[in-house]
């Protein structure tokens, strides 16, 4: 299921670049890793404020690490896929569900980058230690 949620994204992405962009394969990989960063961070961040815990400055580095890694997966993974056999896939779905996965895909996508930051403002910003 996560992988089919990540190959709808990646079609809707590459479509949506498609005929805008020259690099559109390359921006559409840029935006996933940053989407799968934010929902690692998400994660990272709601368990950090259940057991209580910081991280060290250690953490910097994986996190680049993490995103390199991320993106060259995601390369390998969508250089064997055809982005044909996507397109066949999805191309004629019915719009109300196209609609529907679209939100479903940009409100994860806000939320997993806006989590983080909400929190972060609240424990530095109001002194809450949760």
């Amino acid at each position: 299921m996560i992988i089919d949620s990540l190959d709808y994204s990646y079609f809707r992405i590459r479509k949506f670049y498609e005929k805008r962009d020259t690099i559109a394969d390359f921006r559409t990989l840029a935006i996933l890793t940053v989407f799968i960063f934010g929902v690692a961070l998400t994660t990272l961040t709601i368990i950090t404020v259940i057991f209580k815990f910081r991280l060290n400055e250690t953490y910097k580095l994986y996190t680049i690490i993490f995103m390199v890694v991320t993106f060259l997966l995601l390369r390998q993974r969508y250089s064997k896929i055809s982005y044909d056999d996507l397109r066949k896939k999805w191309l004629n779905e019915p719009s109300n569900t196209k609609l529907r996965k679209g939100i479903i895909m940009i409100a994860t996508m806000v939320t997993s980058l806006f989590i983080p930051i909400i929190v972060g403002i609240l424990r530095y910003n109001f002194g809450l230690s949760f």
